[in-house]
């Protein structure tokens, strides 16, 4: 008794391993994105409606087929189901009329508006059914597409119901984060400083993921100062954020013995406080319209320097 009981269990199993035959003439072909325009198909009895999934996300968490039901089809109680298969092949066209898939659920179709399916994309996603929603086993997504039907398990279905359709929507489910792709220019400049909501975080990842919901970021570098900024992180969005380091000017104090003139990169400059721009320069003393002393320098932004001419007099006693 033991013994045929473990090979029925056994045959039950396998009969979710193997493809199943589906005949039905493509309603539509649905491409599941994260556009704002959510996607709709009519679909009837004995119809086919295909769903695929063309884009990639790290917040995806699963696809959500939203379902109207009209007031005809829910009168007629028990006598339709929603079957949605998976691992559907060949690839659906609007000319192909025959398919095989692994069958997902088998759902009595209820005396309500509207059933949301959905199916998850990941083993801990955290949905709950309930009178309004089933949800599926989770399923990778090389299992798209997927075809839903609607089919009679009654027999006596009057021809009004056959030309009633259900409308279904199919659109994303995201996790609760959202992203941030912080480009920092120059990204070479040292000691960038970095924090999220007060924890401080490395500088250059590729993708900083975060709860949905506001956040302040703050941007600090020796030679830049700081910024700060208030952002708003949508669910499944992706926020790009371009941030240019206001570099401090790079300060030079310059000071000059009495009847000397001094030229820096070729344009004549008082004594006292200058900006310069970072990098390399060039400054000329000029003693007098036949002697001029040269010297390069360099200089980093925020840095400050100090330029100053000695004078001395040598005495050579014979």
């Amino acid at each position: 008794m033991k013994k045929s009981r473990v090979v029925s269990m056994l045959f039950l199993l396998s009969l979710t391993v193997f493809a199943e035959n589906l005949r039905g003439p493509i309603a539509g072909i649905v491409n599941i994105s994260d556009s704002a325009e959510v996607p709709t198909v009519e679909l009837k009895l004995d119809e086919l409606a295909a769903f695929m999934l063309d884009f990639q996300n790290p917040f995806l968490l699963a696809v959500e087929l939203r379902i109207e039901i009209p007031r005809n089809l829910q009168t007629y109680r028990n006598s339709f189901a929603l079957y949605l298969y998976k691992n559907i092949s060949p690839l659906p066209r609007l000319d192909e009329n025959s398919y095989q898939g692994n069958q997902m659920i088998m759902h009595i179709l209820p005396s309500q508006n509207t059933l949301s399916l959905k199916i998850p994309l990941i083993e801990n996603h955290g949905l709950i059914k309930d009178a309004t929603s089933v949800v599926t086993s989770p399923i990778e997504m090389s299992s798209f597409p997927l075809v839903l039907t609607l089919l009679p398990i009654m027999k006596g279905i009057p021809d009004l119901v056959y030309n009633q359709s259900l409308i279904v929507q199919a659109l994303p489910i995201y996790k609760d984060q959202g992203g941030l792709n912080l480009h920092i220019d120059p990204q070479e400049e040292q000691n960038i400083l970095l924090f999220i909501d007060g924890e401080e975080y490395p500088v250059g990842k590729d993708l900083y993921i975060l709860s949905s919901g506001l956040h302040h970021l703050r941007i600090s570098s020796p030679l830049g100062g700081s910024s700060e900024y208030s952002l708003e992180i949508e669910r499944g969005q992706i926020l790009e954020l371009n941030h240019k380091i206001e570099l401090r000017p790079a300060l030079v104090t310059l000071e000059l013995p009495p009847g000397v003139n001094c030229e820096i990169d070729g344009v004549i400059v008082n004594p006292g406080m200058l900006e310069l721009q970072p990098g390399d320069h060039q400054i000329n003393y000029i003693i007098n319209p036949q002697w001029s002393v040269s010297e390069e320098f360099a200089i980093r932004a925020g840095e400050e320097l100090q330029l100053q001419l000695n004078m001395e007099v040598l005495l050579n006693h014979r």
